[in-house]
């Protein structure tokens, strides 16, 4: 259970990058496939994927506006802590890339299934690339050497990302039902145990004597407070996100009631059941879940097209774009303008 909190936050980053995964140093990882690239770009070019190019000042705008959005978050120290070997800031660059790579091989895709941009989302993205490119300030243009063009042309391509996206998950199972869906919420108790722990019946117990005093009616809380060894007294989750054993015996737990002793990687716990249902985490769940459907749905598709794809990187031109020039940018509104003229 002490992992919990840093998988969050691992997770939280990943959504950043929800078109693609990462990538190591000379290649882009499309999917399951590793392109190299060779080094015929301009130096206002950062990759191409097939005839698809992503211009300098497209690959700043995005970067720059995922930036600005984390710093908003988490404050600017962030790109300073390590995640594995990696920076924080190494880490959204590789994901950024990636992300980028990924919307252009989207619109290879959306090509060949003759999926194309209707008159009027045109008219869309022309409104939407002045309406972004008004909002910048001289020294924001200057510093991102962006055109309107350009950001239309960005535009045009998630708009064409968003239509394959679509045509490819249109027949995913909607029904979820709340069994699947239910988010519980539970406070639990670790003594922490490993190969080398001594009086392990002990710990056991141990447990089994803080249960007793439950069910006479002391709190699970003020007890998990004084002796848990883990940092965190309360959980919420849905299936599949906990250990099995934890998860078994957690959903098995009506509100008020608490476990057996129960034991996991990380030790023995005793668990209480705060909520066996929590109504509104539920309904959000629904959407997760429904979310990650559609995704496998269309990674099915996707994958098996991108391992095809050739592409080249431009790394001086990549590596050249720095945080620190990039600071006086604010700007972190790339999407919520897209959003609002693409209803």
């Amino acid at each position: 259970m002490k992992q919990r909190k840093w998988i969050f936050v691992v997770v939280l980053l990943l959504c950043v990058g929800s078109f693609i995964t990462g990538c190591g140093k000379g290649k882009v990882r499309m999917a399951s496939a590793e392109i190299i690239f060779t080094g015929t770009l301009s130096d206002k070019e950062v990759f191409r994927v097939e005839e698809e190019v992503c211009t300098l000042a497209q690959a700043k705008l995005f970067l720059v506006n995922e930036k600005n959005q984390y710093e908003k978050s988490f404050g600017s120290e962030l790109w300073k802590q390590k995640l594995g070997k990696q920076t924080f800031e190494d880490y959204i660059r590789d994901v950024v890339q990636n992300q980028l790579a990924q919307m252009k091989a989207m619109v290879l895709l959306a090509r060949k299934e003759q999926i194309t941009l209707e008159e009027e989302e045109k008219e869309q993205a022309k409104t939407a690339a002045n309406a972004y490119f008004s909002s910048l300030t001289a020294e924001e243009k200057e510093i991102l050497q962006v055109t309107e063009g350009e950001i239309q042309q960005f535009y045009e391509d998630y708009c064409l990302a968003d239509k394959i996206y679509q045509k490819l998950t249109s027949q995913v199972e909607q029904e979820i039902s709340d069994s699947e869906a239910r988010v519980i919420v539970v406070q639990h108790i670790l003594f922490e145990v490993n190969e080398e722990t001594e009086e392990k019946q002990a710990l056991r117990n141990q447990l089994l004597k803080l249960k007793e005093k439950v069910e006479k009616g002391s709190s699970f809380s003020a007890l998990a407070a004084e002796y848990s060894e883990d940092t965190t007294i309360e959980y919420s989750f849905g299936r599949g996100e906990m250990e099995a054993a934890f998860e078994e015996a957690a959903f098995a737990l009506s509100v008020g009631e608490v476990s057996d002793v129960v034991e996991s990687s990380s030790g023995y716990h005793l668990i209480y059941c705060v909520n066996d249902y929590d109504v509104e985490k539920t309904t959000s769940n629904k959407v997760t879940i429904m979310e990650k459907r559609k995704q496998a749905a269309f990674d099915r598709v996707y994958q098996d097209f991108a391992a095809e794809l050739v592409s080249e990187i431009n790394e001086k031109a990549w590596n050249g774009i720095q945080f620190d020039e990039l600071a006086p940018v604010t700007t972190q509104s790339l999407f919520s303008v897209y959003k609002e003229y693409f209803k």
